[in-house]
């Protein structure tokens, strides 16, 4: 089995063009995994494929390339359309997908579906929405709202994933993080820190999809340490409830990885063209 992992990110609108809208490569990219061969999973199937790999003692002979999509930070723009005043129109994540279906046979990527990794607290969600980093202060709706998680989550083509409590975001008056240090999940290093930002969020997460929710979570920034990937994950599986995490390392995933450290491909950094990906679905 070769488990590819892609992520992307519905609030990278800097043009119109492949490399420069997330929105636009998203689109293509669905095109070409499909003329590639890959077949799009669900980021739960992957994870299902990859335990029942590691539990034999010999992988099967699984020739395929299993794709999982996901989308980071939770943007409205991830499940409804929008304007943007300069870069016009921008089809969602989700009716692209849609679009796809409407244009292929529903034979082809009949799984054809995309998790997306929302930040649990709404305090933490308002400052980012607000601050004139995250370029969307023209906005007057809450782009990063949590209206539509529950909604998204019945149509079955997105499942909403956990990507911590605040991301510890520069832009936020206050983190759950002893240490006040902002722009770096490295810090999250000790028991009640982990709670604060893995437990709690999956927890409120749940509560806001009324249990649709996945297990699985998304490390902000893809930053990890020792003490989270080896301890806090694997050894309090009762309380955070979470069946694998992801990091964003930019390779492909083997069954000598832990589920708790799982790669990604992030569109923009390690592909920002089609040829790149059509290289690493090929790789």
């Amino acid at each position: 089995m070769k488990g590819i992992v892609l992520s992307y990110h519905s609030h990278n609108i800097f043009g119109e063009r492949y490399e420069n809208n997330d929105h636009v490569a998203f689109s293509k990219d669905l095109q070409l995994i499909t003329e590639a061969g890959g077949e799009i999973i669900s980021l739960m199937s992957l994870v299902a494929k990859l335990r029942c790999d590691q539990a034999r003692e010999r992988a099967e002979n699984d020739e395929k390339t299993y794709v999982a999509l996901t989308f980071d930070d939770g943007p409205v723009f991830d499940y409804k359309d929008f304007i943007h005043p300069v870069h016009g129109y921008q089809r969602s994540f989700y009716n692209e997908m849609m679009k796809f279906q409407a244009e292929y046979n529903r034979n082809v990527q009949p799984e054809l579906s995309a998790t997306s990794f929302v930040i649990a607290s709404p305090s933490a969600r308002q400052a980012l929405a607000r601050s004139p980093e995250c370029g969307y202060t023209f906005l007057n709706e809450d782009w990063l709202g949590d209206d539509w998680w529950e909604s998204a989550s019945k149509t079955g083509m997105i499942s909403i994933g956990n990507h911590s409590w605040d991301h510890v975001h520069p832009v936020v008056p206050n983190v759950a993080l002893s240490s006040e240090m902002r722009g770096s999940f490295h810090e999250v290093a000790t028991y009640a820190d982990a709670n604060a930002q893995i437990r709690d969020a999956s927890a409120l997460i749940s509560k806001k999809t009324n249990g649709l929710s996945v297990p699985l979570f998304a490390f902000p920034y893809g930053h990890y340490n020792d003490y989270l990937i080896k301890e806090y994950l694997p050894n309090h599986i009762n309380e955070h409830g979470l069946a694998a995490a992801f990091s964003a390392d930019g390779r492909y995933i083997t069954n000598q990885d832990s589920l708790w450290c799982l790669p990604r491909f992030i569109c923009g950094l390690h592909w920002k063209s089609p040829e790149d990906l059509i290289g690493i679905l090929n790789g």
